[in-house]
Order: C-alpha cells, then structure tokens, then sequence
C-alpha cells in the first residue's frame, strides 16, 4: 500500500515538474499575450507555483532581471520534496 502512495505522489510531482517545463518552452516559442485553450490551461496549472517563488525572487538581485528564475527554483523545490518523499517512505516499506 505504501507503494502505490509513493508511486502516486512521484508522479504527481513529475507531473509538476513536466507541466513547468512545457510552460517555459511555450514561453519562448510563443508570443505574449497569445491566448488559446491549451496555453491558458498550462498558464493556471503552474501560476500556483510560480507567483509565490517570482514574488519571492522579486526580494533579491535575481528578481529583477529580464530572465524569470522561479520555474528553475520551483524544480529545486520540487526535486527536494521528491527526494524527502523516497525518504520518508523507503523507511515504512522497506522496514
């Protein structure tokens, strides 16, 4: 049971992680302000997770700039709290 749990919430967070990266590629190819169902579907999948890490950002020298950091800081913490994960749970599975 623990393992289906920890194959679920892995996936999740891969999920995440592949959601942000198609935003950043469709950032670069596609203009701003272009709006279409599957852009704007992206857009509020992954705003939960970026405007709190861009208004974080904003605090420091790397806010500022003219390149938008916090999908490569939400891949951190995403990176991070899947390896927390397998921790957590290698130790009800595997004892």
């Amino acid at each position: 049971m623990a393992l289906v749990v920890l194959q679920s919430i892995i996936f999740f967070l891969r999920l995440l992680e592949f959601l942000i990266f198609v935003r950043v590629i469709m950032s670069w190819l596609l203009m701003i302000g272009s709006s279409n169902s599957f852009s704007n579907l992206i857009f509020e999948l992954t705003e939960f997770m970026l405007e709190p890490a861009r208004k974080l950002l904003n605090k420091t020298p790397l806010g500022n700039g003219f390149i938008d950091f916090s999908p490569i800081l939400v891949w951190f913490v995403i990176e991070f709290l899947k390896s927390v994960v397998i921790n957590a749970f290698s130790f009800f599975i595997f004892y």
